[in-house]
C-alpha cells in the first residue's frame, strides 16, 4: 500500500510551520541582538506542543480519518491510515543545515512521522465510551453481497462504513419521542459515512450509510441542555437493498431503522449501556465543509492486445464521495467489451461506466473476441 499525498502534505505543513518558527523566533532574535539560548526559547516548545495531528472520526484506533490542527483549527486533511506525530525524540541542532549564522541549539524535533498501513480490524465491537468513535459496521448474513467482506468470523461478514467528508456546523434536530420534545438542535461536527455493496447475483449497487456526529452539544428553547460524545444517523436505504445491522459501538440497529441515535449523558458514565432515539435530523441551520476523502481508481483491462480504455489504464484520485470518472472501452477491431469489473465483482455488461469517487476501487474492463 502506497503512502496517500496527505501524508506528505501533512508532513510538508508541520515542516513549513517549524521554520516559520524558526525564522520569527530564532531569526527575529538574532536580528533584535537578543540572546537566542535555549532558555529563551521556550515558547518555541509551547507552540510546537499545540501543533497536533487529530483524528477526527476514529479517536482510539486512529485510522480512516485524520485532520492536521492547531489550537483547535483545521489546517490540513486527508486520508491518513494509522499515522501518528512523534515530538518526544531526542532534541535536534538547529539550524539543520549551514550557513550557521547562530550558534547551534537543541531544540525538538517535530517533521517526524510513523505510518503503518491497514492491516486488521482492531476491533469489531467495542461498547466503552472511550471507542465510540473507533469503527462503524455494517453485519450481514454469509453470501448477502458480491463483495469480499472486510472481517468475517463464523456469525457473520462485516463491512466498514468509509468516511468520505466531514462538516461543522448546527443542525435541526425533529420528530423527538416523548422524553426528547426539547432536544431541538445539535452543534458540533459531523462525518458522513457510507459504503456501496452489490447483491449477490446482481450488479445493483446498493448504498449504506451513517452520519457520524462527534464532539457536540445538544440545545432547546432555552439554551444549551446536554454534551454528548456521539450520535448515529441511520440513513435511508433503497427498499430492495439487502437487510443488515449497523455496529456502532456497542449499538445494534436494523439497517432501516431510520433516525439519530445517542447515549443519553446519565448512560455516559462507564458504558454505552443503551442507545436511546432522540429524532431525527432535519436541515442544517449552517454547516462547512472541513474536509473531503480522497480515493484512487486503478483502471486497468484483461489483455492490452484486445483494446484499450478512455481515459487509458493508469491510477486516477478524485473526492468522495460524488465525483466521477467516466470510462469507456476502446477495443481493437474484431473485439468488444464483454464487461466490467469493480473490485473483482462483475459491475456492468455496458460499453462504458460511471465510478464514483466513494472508496479505492480496481476497475477492469474485459474485452474478448467476436
Amino acid at each position: 500500500m502506497s503512502v496517500p499525498v496527505e501524508y506528505a502534505n501533512s508532513k510538508n505543513r508541520l515542516t513549513n510551520f517549524r521554520d516559520k518558527i524558526l525564522a520569527d523566533l530564532v531569526g527575529g532574535r538574532v536580528k533584535a541582538g537578543l540572546d537566542a539560548g535555549h532558555s529563551g526559547m521556550q515558547k518555541y516548545s509551547v507552540v510546537v506542543r499545540q501543533l497536533s495531528v487529530v483524528p477526527y472520526l476514529f479517536g482510539e484506533v486512529q485510522r480512516k480519518a485524520v485532520a492536521l490542527s492547531l489550537k483547535g483549527l483545521d489546517v490540513g486533511a486527508g486520508k491518513i491510515r494509522n499515522v501518528r506525530a512523534d515530538y518526544t525524540l531526542p532534541q535536534v541542532d538547529y539550524p539543520l543545515q549551514p550557513p550557521f549564522n547562530i550558534g547551534r541549539r537543541k531544540l525538538p524535533q517535530v517533521d517526524v512521522f510513523k505510518y503503518t498501513p491497514t492491516t486488521d480490524f482492531d476491533m469489531l465491537e467495542g461498547v466503552e465510551v472511550s471507542k465510540l468513535r473507533s469503527v462503524l459496521l455494517l453485519q450481514v448474513p454469509h453470501g448477502t453481497f458480491e463483495q469480499t467482506p472486510d472481517v468475517e468470523n463464523a456469525v457473520a461478514e462485516y463491512y466498514e462504513l468509509l468516511p468520505q467528508n466531514k462538516y461543522t456546523g448546527e443542525w435541526n434536530i425533529g420528530d423527538q419521542p416523548m422524553g426528547f420534545e426539547d432536544w431541538k438542535k445539535f452543534k458540533g461536527e459531523v462525518v458522513h459515512c457510507f459504503r456501496w455493496l452489490t447483491k449477490k447475483g446482481g450488479t445493483v449497487m446498493y448504498e449504506y450509510g451513517i452520519w457520524l456526529f462527534i464532539n457536540g452539544d445538544i440545545f432547546g428553547d432555552a439554551g444549551y441542555k446536554h454534551s454528548v460524545p456521539a450520535c448515529a444517523e441511520i440513513r435511508y436505504i433503497q427498499p430492495e437493498a439487502p437487510k443488515g445491522v449497523y455496529v456502532t459501538a456497542g449499538m445494534r440497529n436494523a439497517v432501516d431503522d431510520y433516525g439519530l441515535f445517542t447515549t443519553v449523558p446519565f448512560q455516559q458514565i462507564d458504558v454505552p449501556v443503551a442507545w436511546t432515539r432522540i429524532g431525527k435530523v432535519g436541515s442544517p441551520i449552517s454547516e462547512k465543509e472541513v474536509w473531503n476523502n480522497n480515493w484512487t481508481v486503478t483502471l486497468e483491462v484483461n489483455d492490452s492486445t484486445m483494446g484499450t480504455t478512455s481515459p487509458p489504464p493508469a491510477q486516477y484520485t478524485g473526492k468522495a464521495p460524488w465525483e466521477q470518472l467516466a470510462v469507456s472501452g476502446v477495443p481493437n477491431p474484431y473485439y468488444v467489451v464483454d464487461h466490467w469489473e469493480l473490485d473483482f465483482v462483475v459491475y456492468s455488461y455496458a460499453g462504458s461506466i460511471l465510478v464514483n469517487f466513494n472508496k479505492d476501487y480496481k476497475v477492469k474492463c474485459v474485452f474478448r473476441h467476436v
